[in-house]
């Protein structure tokens, strides 16, 4: 089956200017499924993703401060801005969720209601897709 949910969450939705919130990813995949061959007609459960790659970069708005270590895997900081999640395997018998927080403060400009992220992407092995939400956040006062 592969990835069958994906979240990103925000702690908060406004914050005062130069304010931190954390930001949860979550990842859910049930396992795949294939021939045994020692047991015809039967089915063995394998990883549902394997080798998971996910990039998360929020806007210069924002800039990383905080990491916590996932659940499953492990993660980077590749700059102020990116964080990079990597899944050797997820649901390999059973369904699995993994998941990830990071804080975030806010650093720049932006004024009313600002989308979070730049950019989330997603990689696995399997060639599986997976779309995260794109949450905004209302700063409430702007001068730095």
């Amino acid at each position: 089956m592969g990835i069958i949910f994906t979240n990103k969450e925000l702690s908060t939705g406004s914050i005062a200017c130069g304010g931190s919130f954390d930001i949860t990813l979550t990842l859910t995949a049930e396992p795949n499924f294939i021939d045994d061959p020692d047991n015809p007609g039967t089915e063995i459960p394998v990883a549902g993703a394997t080798n998971i790659v996910v990039s998360d970069i929020v806007t210069p708005c924002f800039r990383i401060t905080g990491l916590s270590s996932p659940t499953r895997g492990t993660a980077t900081l590749s700059n102020s801005n990116n964080v990079v999640w990597t899944i050797d395997s997820l649901a390999e018998t059973a369904t699995e969720t993994a998941t990830l927080e990071f804080t975030v403060q806010h650093i720049g400009p932006c004024s009313g209601t600002v989308e979070v992220n730049e950019s989330s992407s997603y990689d696995d092995a399997e060639g599986g897709t997976a779309t995260f939400p794109s949450p905004n956040i209302t700063p409430w006062r702007y001068q730095h």
